[in-house]
């Protein structure tokens, strides 16, 4: 019988300890990381309503059908670089904006990962 209830009170604190470290972690990314991937996205956002209004982008998957007549990769490569040489300069630092925008979003959620990732699996080793 003392067996068992030493079983249960572990299992109890076990729970305990879970349900506390999840709030700990939510805690933890409602107010370190949310707001950095809320500002990020909003910059995304922004950059990508501002091309809008200087380019259509309707207009350039339409001529993109009809100039990458082979439909290789070759022939699609050979109109983005059209696209690049050819297009407005605050288009090309618009889309360098949205490119380091999104490089710099994928960078957090692989570092936010990681860090859980490490996190959750040090707290099962020490469960």
């Amino acid at each position: 019988m003392d067996h068992s209830h030493h079983m249960m009170t572990d299992l109890r604190a076990r729970r305990l300890k879970s349900r506390t470290m999840r709030r700990v972690y939510g805690m933890w990314l409602v107010r370190r990381v949310l707001p950095i991937l809320v500002l990020e996205i909003a910059t995304i956002v922004f950059i990508v309503s501002a091309v809008q209004g200087y380019m259509s982008f309707g207009g350039v998957f339409a001529n993109m059908t009809e100039r990458a007549t082979d439909h290789s990769f070759i022939s699609f490569m050979r109109y983005l670089s059209d696209i690049l040489v050819n297009t407005d300069h605050m288009i090309k630092l618009f889309i360098v904006g949205a490119a380091a925008s999104s490089w710099l979003i994928a960078r957090d959620m692989a570092n936010i990962m990681r860090h859980m990732r490490g996190n959750f699996l040090g707290a099962s080793r020490v469960i």
